[in-house]
């Protein structure tokens, strides 16, 4: 793709971190409210702005865990910007980061046609914020865990991770178990 003149791209501070969290919640994502300082933590280089003469209109997370993982998210292009080829930029500049690494993605309901997901929606019983996180050890060792955490509109689950089917299915019960009504979920899925 061609250089686009005036347009940048380059690692956000951290205060640019919370401007794409809004960015994401006036996209109706339902951002976490701690989500942008815990991901910030665990790799401060990993979220990305692109810039149109100095003023913000891209942005992608591209967190890396570990040596072999990466998580993309946090993808969006100022509208006003769209079909400028913008997006397409500041996506290959984050797959850059983070080649070679096994990714997981954020899959959007506008853009689930092209996921495959699994989205699920309960009415809380809970009325106030809190975050809990849950672990399965077997033999001395993690093997799943999970976290439900307060978001601008309710709870969210996730991560969450397990060695086993049987596992992910634990620690998904065990995060609805207290802060849902017994089970009222719509959900779609798509292969």
């Amino acid at each position: 793709m061609s250089h686009i003149p005036g347009y940048t791209i380059r690692t956000m501070t951290r205060l640019e971190i919370d401007l794409a969290a809004d960015w994401a919640a006036a996209e109706s994502w339902n951002p976490g409210l701690e989500d942008a300082e815990c991901f910030y933590h665990a790799d401060p280089k990993g979220f990305l702005v692109g810039s149109m003469n100095d003023e913000p209109v891209s942005c992608i997370s591209v967190v890396r865990y570990g040596k072999s993982f990466g998580f993309l998210g946090f993808y969006i292009v100022k509208p006003e910007y769209c079909g400028l080829g913008l997006g397409l930029k500041i996506w290959k500049a984050g797959l850059q980061r983070l080649d070679g690494r096994l990714v997981g993605l954020d899959g959007v309901v506008a853009q689930q046609e092209n996921y495959r997901n699994i989205r699920y929606m309960g009415v809380s019983i809970q009325s106030r914020e809190v975050g809990r996180a849950f672990t399965i050890r077997q033999n001395g060792k993690l093997v799943g865990y999970g976290l439900i955490r307060p978001c601008r509109n309710g709870f969210k689950i996730g991560p969450l991770f397990a060695n086993r089917p049987e596992l992910a299915e634990a620690l998904f019960s065990a995060s609805t178990a207290r802060f849902l009504k017994a089970p009222r979920f719509s959900s779609t899925y798509r292969r």
